[in-house]
């Protein structure tokens, strides 16, 4: 068996030992041992092969296909961080209106709701912040937003309160984000981001957005 059918005979055996781990549990031992044979026999004979130094390893081309023939871990990034320009389209008239009116840059506008809500519209969260731009009730009516699910409204309200806290904090960009995170009371209370965990990661992520 050459290279490429052992690397096939590899793809097959684990996708047929996936799908049969559940239902044959008495086999599963067997199976990996199989596996763990025919994977150890490819390796050692990929070592010394010109077609295989030709494409930097053997072991790397194989980890590479056996990724790419498994499921997604559950390590994936998150949601927020797979925007495609469709999601954005509908909402990027509202975006520039929201802009022009408070000044704030539209690319931040739409960095604030890829982390927040990935620009889904109707987006709750645990906590009871709602929409795009994840607007919790009390800063909802104080920024008279009445349906924070509207997307007119939402995005015109976290801009509005975007904008408030660009102004707070002089334009610093982080430190409004740790805000719009956190509460100003504790970007106050430690002088800078606070050493929440989520709030600094928070802070990475939109601003990674944001400067691309």
């Amino acid at each position: 068996m050459n290279n490429i059918q052992s690397y096939l005979a590899i793809l097959q055996l684990q996708a047929f030992q996936t799908m049969t781990s559940n239902k044959l549990p008495a086999n599963e031992s067997s199976l990996n041992s199989l596996f763990s044979s025919i994977l150890s026999d490819v390796l050692l004979t990929s070592a010394s092969s010109p077609e295989v130094e030709k494409s930097s390893s053997g072991t790397a081309f194989l980890q590479n296909q056996l990724t790419l023939s498994s499921p997604l871990s559950m390590t994936s990034p998150p949601v927020q961080a797979q925007a495609s320009e469709k999601r954005d389209e509908p909402f990027m008239n509202l975006i520039h209106k929201a802009s022009e009116e408070f000044g704030v840059d539209a690319k931040l506008i739409k960095a604030v709701i890829t982390q927040e809500s990935n620009f889904k519209k109707d987006a709750k969260s645990g906590a009871g912040a709602l929409g795009l731009m994840q607007l919790m009730p009390a800063t909802s009516q104080s920024l008279g937003v009445l349906n924070p699910l509207n997307p007119l409204e939402n995005i015109r309200g976290g801009t509005k309160y975007l904008k408030k806290m660009l102004e707070k904090y002089d334009g610093d960009v982080s430190l409004a984000l740790a805000a719009y995170n956190a509460g100003p009371g504790n970007v106050d209370k430690y002088g800078g981001i606070p050493p929440f965990t989520e709030t600094k990661e928070y802070v990475k992520k939109v601003m990674g957005y944001y400067q691309v």
